[in-house]
């Protein structure tokens, strides 16, 4: 890692060891030139062109150099950015969807619409603490993102790619996370009360001691999760995956359970803190492992 002047740290290797500064990127293409080669620009020198209205759609461009690149209204969906320089380049109105900005050289000179903005800001300094109450983050990419102790209330995060991603203590009421994917992220301890969870990937998710009253759930994938002390009560878990889930101590009463497949998920008994089900659950049926350490 190399300190910038600005202060801002930025990777200083890009794709097969190219600098991501484009500083060692000898050869320079004209617009014509760029255009002819998509989608394979990677490691070439493209700063200072007008790209403006460009389709680079899936487009490689790692470890190339775009500094001060007039980029605006570009297609760059799922375009490849690792390590490439976005500094000073003009991004507004381009379409980043599939994009993952953390592998991008990024900084404040670098001009993006707000929403692509917060979302490298999110990825590269952390969103932990931050009132996103509210907000559109519909199908963004968050892998790995801090947001420890956000406020999340009613934002729309339906799609969006959390996995990984640090929610611990996080406020998600009434969030929409339907359909997203919140693979081994960190939820304990999270407010998602009437959240929005209906066929969302938490394969894995730690989920000890969150909030889960009245959350919609159907279909939702928690294979493997940690749900232990999770307060499940009046969850609509119709379909859901709860295989090898660990629900000790977990409250599921007044729970939707229809259809839920719960094979070697871990409960607890009557002589520790139980699991609570509703009363027409058979654990025998459900092929329920009991375990009380």
């Amino acid at each position: 890692m190399k300190e910038r002047p600005n202060g801002l740290v930025a990777p200083l290797v890009g794709a097969a060891g190219v600098a991501a500064t484009g500083e060692s990127a000898s050869e320079r293409l004209s617009r014509e030139a760029a255009l002819a080669r998509t989608p394979n620009l990677a490691a070439v020198n493209l700063s200072g062109l007008a790209l403006f209205g460009a389709n680079l759609e899936g487009a490689d461009l790692r470890g190339s150099n775009l500094r001060g690149t007039d980029m605006r209204g570009c297609n760059l969906r799922h375009a490849h950015l690792r390590g490439t320089d976005l500094r000073e380049a003009d991004l507004r109105g381009a379409s980043l969807e599939g994009v993952d900005l953390r592998r991008a050289v990024i900084d404040d000179t670098t001009r993006l619409d707000a929403r692509w903005r917060l979302v490298w800001d999110l990825c590269a300094r952390g969103g932990a603490g931050r009132d996103l109450q509210g907000h559109n983050l519909e199908g963004l990419r968050l892998q790995q993102a801090d947001l420890r102790g956000a406020v999340l209330r009613r934002a729309s995060l339906r799609s969006a790619l959390l996995g990984s991603a640090q929610l611990h203590a996080a406020d998600l009421t009434c969030a929409d996370l339907s359909c997203g994917d919140l693979s081994l992220a960190n939820l304990q301890q999270a407010d998602l009360t009437e959240a929005c969870l209906q066929w969302a990937n938490l394969n894995g998710a730690l989920l000890e001691g969150a909030i889960l009253r009245q959350a919609r759930l159907v279909g939702a994938n928690l294979s493997g999760a940690a749900l232990r002390r999770a307060d499940l009560r009046g969850a609509d878990l119709a379909l859901a995956n709860l295989a090898g889930a660990d629900l000790r101590a977990a409250d599921l009463r007044e729970a939707n359970l229809r259809g839920v497949y719960c094979h070697g998920a871990v409960i607890s008994s009557n002589h520790g803190r139980p699991t609570l089900f509703p009363d027409s659950f058979d654990l025998a049926e459900h092929e329920v492992v009991v375990r009380d350490h």
